[in-house]
């Protein structure tokens, strides 16, 4: 519940915690139940009166070619990464904007004893896109080692969970084919926070180079099984 609290700098708004008794999900096993619920909050917040947040490109996309420039990374490659960026904002600005938690996954979440899952961390929700969260509750590949069978795997988990999220909320065409897209958007922006947080020091030349395999052929395969 949120409190109002003051301070030195004046009032400002706090939340308080309740202590949830329960587990963190399984994801693969649990898929459909928690894509109902996330259709149900999405269905909610389609009735949200006030603004919502819409983050800047340069939170999704531009701040990490801008972590690779300062690292010096490869120019033709960090081109390369931008002209990718770049195409997968064009994409996802197409889409439908309303309520997104925006960092969906099991860690966030508690299922509680009456089968309910208790979201966790809204430091992300903003007023983007829905189909994010879809996208980052299906994402079955390994952050940081490509294998393609990873392409398969993910859009099966995606099936589950749109198999109960479709039950009470329904994705476009468009939106349902943006989850590979926000898969690799998420690369862009985990890593550029990471930096920020962390300063240049944290990464080295060879993840910089094992990230930009990754994408490269993340994108190779998404062209080739989507054609």
């Amino acid at each position: 519940m949120p409190i109002i609290l003051s301070s030195q700098d004046g009032c400002c708004v706090g939340i308080l915690y309740g202590y949830v008794e329960g587990a963190m999900p399984d994801g693969k096993i649990e898929a459909e139940s928690i894509g109902i619920q996330i259709g149900e909050l999405h269905n909610l917040m389609d009735k949200y009166p006030d603004k919502l947040k819409n983050r800047p490109k340069t939170e999704y996309i531009d701040d990490y070619i801008s972590v690779m420039r300062e690292l010096d990374f490869h120019s033709g490659k960090t081109l390369e990464l931008e002209q990718y960026g770049n195409l997968l904002w064009e994409r996802i600005t197409k889409l439908q904007k309303n309520f997104c938690h925006g960092d969906l996954h099991t860690g966030n979440m508690i299922r509680n004893q009456s089968g309910e899952y208790v979201l966790l961390d809204f430091d992300d929700a903003s007023g983007d896109y829905p189909s994010m969260d879809v996208a980052y509750m299906s994402d079955d590949t390994n952050f940081n080692h490509f294998h393609e069978s990873m392409y398969d795997q993910t859009m099966r988990l995606c099936e589950r969970f749109y198999s109960g999220y479709s039950k009470v909320r329904v994705l476009s065409n468009n939106e349902i084919n943006a989850v590979l897209d926000f898969i690799a958007i998420r690369h862009f922006q985990i890593i550029s926070r990471i930096v920020r947080s962390q300063g240049l020091q944290c990464v080295s030349k060879e993840f910089c180079d094992e990230q930009y395999v990754w994408l490269m052929k993340w994108q190779e395969l998404c062209a080739k099984k989507q054609h």
